[in-house]
Parts: structure tokens; C-alpha cells; sequence
């Protein structure tokens, strides 16, 4: 019986393990995103840092990166860039890689 109590907390240590890894990638994914951003809106040090720490939140931590993806596009209009959301999707997902590597090395 020690066994499977065993099994089950050492299984529950994982999930819990993975689930803040994937945290972890979602929120170093919006901070890199917020910062590639930020540059082409031509922010700089703090406001470029403030503006992509906004973005770490868990209305953005989401997988699919929809509210994100809108967010930009948004803040893309208001700063007057003509960004399809094609390449705010593609960037998205480089930055979802790279969050990866960087989370995984770590």
C-alpha cells in the first residue's frame, strides 16, 4: 500500500513541477514579446521593462495567446504601426521557443 501512496505523491510532485515549468514559459514567453514590442513602439529601459512585466499576467498567460495577440494589435494601432497580426502571430510564436530554451537551460 506504501507503494501506491508513494507512486501517487511522487506523481502529484511532477504535475505540480510541470504545470509551474509551463507557468514559468508563458510568463518569460509575454516578457519577451512585451519587449519586442515595446521596441517597435519605440519605448525605452523602464517604460520598454513596465510595459512587458504588464503583459505577465494570468489574463495573458493563456496558451493560445489570443488576448495577447489582441492586446498588441491594439497598442500597435494606437502607436500608428501597420503590423499584420500574421507577424504578431509569428513572433508570438518564436518568442514561445526561445521562452522554452531559456526556461529548460535554467
Amino acid at each position: 500500500m506504501d507503494n501506491f501512496v508513494n507512486r501517487e505523491r511522487a506523481l502529484e510532485s511532477k504535475f505540480q513541477h510541470d504545470q509551474l515549468l509551463a507557468f514559468k514559459v508563458l510568463a518569460r514567453r509575454n516578457r519577451l514579446f512585451g519587449l519586442w514590442a515595446a521596441e517597435l513602439m519605440g519605448l525605452k529601459d523602464l517604460e520598454a521593462e513596465a510595459y512587458a512585466r504588464s503583459l505577465v499576467s494570468g489574463k495573458y498567460c493563456v496558451p493560445d495567446g489570443q488576448e495577447l495577440v489582441e492586446k498588441i494589435s491594439q497598442d500597435f494601432e494606437e502607436a500608428r504601426l501597420e503590423i499584420s497580426d500574421h507577424i504578431i502571430r509569428k513572433q508570438l510564436d518564436y518568442c514561445h521557443k526561445d521562452a522554452n530554451k531559456q526556461i529548460y537551460i535554467e
